[in-house]
C-alpha cells in the first residue's frame, strides 16, 4: 500500500493523472449493467483457474480477487463496513484459495471467491437488486437479465395456488410473462483491452480523471490487503 501512495503523490505533485489497468471494468456485459443503472444489494463472484506457475510471489487475493474487488467496490459506491474471510495454502506458501464476505455500510452484500488451484477456468459474476437479476460469464462473453413481467402480480397469485404439475407445463408463461428473462446484447463492444487503452488514451487527451483511477486502484489494493492479513491469521 504504501508503493500505491507513493504513486498517487507523484501523480499529484506532477498534476498529472494515474490509471489503473483494471481490464475487467471493460467487460461488456460490466459497461451493460452500468447502462442499466441497477442499484445492487447482492452480487457474487467467481474467478478461478488452473495453477499457472506465475505470479508466485503474491497470493490469489492480489493476484485474481482483487480485480473482482475493485468490480464490487465501484458498482456498490459504498464504504465495506465489515467482512469475513478464509482461504488457505494448496500448491504454494501463499493462499491459493480464498473467499470473503463484504458488508458495506448501505447494506449491500457480496460473495467474492477466486482459487487458482481448480481443474478449469471461471469467471462469473451475478448481481441481484431490486430491479433485476444480471448474471455475466466473462469468459464467454454471456450475458442474461431477469426482470418482472407484465403479468407479476396476477402471475404470482396464480403460482401459489397452482399444481406443480400444471406449473411444469407453463414454463414460457413465467419466463415470458410472469418473469421477463432475456439474453443481454454484448455486440458492438470493443474487447476489453481495446477498450481499457481507448479509455485511457481519452482521458489524457481531454485532461480528466482515468475511467479507473489511482484512487480507486488504492481502495482495492487497501481491501486485498486486508483480506489477505485475515486469511493469513486463520488460514489451513
Amino acid at each position: 500500500m504504501r508503493a500505491a501512495q507513493a504513486i498517487l503523490d507523484a501523480a499529484r505533485r506532477g498534476r498529472t493523472h494515474a490509471a489503473v489497468g483494471h481490464v475487467e471494468r471493460f467487460q461488456p456485459g460490466l459497461r451493460k449493467v452500468r447502462e442499466m443503472q441497477l442499484a445492487p444489494r447482492f452480487i457474487e463472484c467467481h474467478r478461478l483457474a488452473p495453477f499457472s506457475f506465475r505470479s508466485l510471489d503474491v497470493g490469489v487475493v492480489h493476484d485474481l480477487m482483487i480485480h473482482d474487488l475493485d468490480l464490487v467496490l465501484d458498482l456498490v459506491g459504498s464504504d465495506v463496513e465489515s467482512f469475513d474471510a478464509a482461504g488457505g495454502t494448496i500448491l504454494t506458501d501463499k493462499e491459493d484459495l480464498a473467499s470473503v464476505r463484504l458488508v458495506f455500510r448501505n447494506g449491500a452484500r457480496a460473495n467474492v471467491t477466486a482459487s487458482r488451484a481448480s481443474l478449469s477456468p471461471m469467471r462469473r459474476f451475478r448481481m441481484f437488486s431490486s430491479q433485476g437479476y444480471v448474471s455475466l460469464d466473462f469468459t464467454k462473453n454471456y450475458g442474461l437479465i431477469v426482470q418482472k413481467g407484465p403479468e407479476w402480480e396476477q402471475g404470482r397469485a396464480a403460482l401459489r395456488e397452482m399444481n406443480p404439475m400444471v406449473l411444469a407445463m407453463q414454463k414460457d408463461w413465467v419466463t415470458s410473462r410472469v418473469l421477463q428473462v432475456s439474453e443481454l446484447d454484448l455486440s458492438g463492444h470493443e474487447r476489453p483491452l481495446q477498450a481499457e487503452l481507448d479509455s485511457f488514451l481519452k482521458s489524457v487527451q481531454e485532461g480528466r480523471e482515468p475511467e479507473v483511477s489511482g484512487e480507486a486502484g488504492a481502495r482495492a489494493l487497501d481491501l486485498a490487503d486486508r483480506i489477505a492479513a485475515r486469511i493469513r491469521e486463520q488460514r489451513f
